[in-house]
């Protein structure tokens, strides 16, 4: 995919009673092995809700991925979009599984994102959301390399689920992962932004790896809040939660 300027908006009522997994994203819904050149994404709308209170559901709920250019993105062979998100990208519902980014509800390789209008990302309601301003929610392991993150507007970018939030990823696993399973190296985050969640991080909320996370050279906001979501539930200035933690299983640079 080349030379193309793409501007998306949703309003979208999910069933009361939905069970299946439904990708949504301002570029592809879902998207594998892409290469792309030139191309363009402004989100003007993402509005999630269900037709009617789900309150009385004792199970289910569905699962949904949404984010400013992919639901699910597994790689990107070449080149990521320009994701802008002009717009406060919300979900209002209670039972089920959201994954929410600025990039990707879910992804592999991730992308840089700015902010140019609206609040942020707002899943506080959602019983499991994983939200971050690129990347919810990964089960593969990730390199965010020249990545940016930019707040380009007057206020303050929040970021707020209850299961996970962090800037650049909410939640990762990778339990059988050997080597580095997560790196960030070379990432500008800049702007205002206030992080809320069940496992609350600057860059990362949860990560589950038997691998290593590697960090280099960030340059990261100080207009950075972090909160956590509940009592007692954990908050870190990189990473909120990392299962198992090790010894040496962080190596920070710069």
């Amino acid at each position: 995919v080349r030379n193309l300027s793409v501007e998306s908006s949703f309003d979208i009522k999910l069933p009361k009673d939905y069970t299946a997994t439904v990708y949504i994203g301002g570029l592809a819904g879902q998207a594998v092995q892409l290469t792309l050149e030139k191309v363009d994404v402004l989100l003007k709308k993402m509005t999630l809700t269900k037709a009617e209170s789900d309150a009385d559901l004792t199970t289910g709920g569905g699962s949904v991925s949404a984010g400013g250019a992919f639901g699910f993105e597994n790689g990107l062979v070449r080149g990521a979009p320009s994701t802008r998100i002009d717009c406060t990208m919300t979900a209002n519902w209670t039972r089920g599984t959201l994954n929410f980014g600025g990039f990707a509800g879910q992804g592999y390789s991730g992308g840089s994102v700015a902010f140019i209008g609206g609040t942020g990302i707002d899943a506080g309601s959602v019983s499991n959301a994983k939200v971050a301003g690129v990347m919810g929610y990964s089960w593969a392991p990730n390199e965010f390399d020249g990545y940016y993150v930019k707040n380009s507007t007057n206020g303050t970018i929040s970021l707020k689920g209850t299961n996970a939030a962090g800037i650049l990823l909410g939640y990762q696993t990778t339990s059988s992962a050997t080597g580095v399973a997560l790196r960030a190296a070379n990432v500008e985050i800049s702007g205002p932004f206030e992080v809320t969640g069940g496992n609350t991080g600057g860059l990362f909320g949860y990560v589950g790896t038997s691998g290593v996370v590697e960090i280099a050279n960030i340059v990261l906001s100080d207009a950075v809040s972090l909160k956590a979501a509940a009592a007692n539930k954990p908050v870190g200035g990189l990473i909120g939660s990392m299962v198992p933690a090790k010894e040496d299983s962080i190596r920070l640079e710069n």
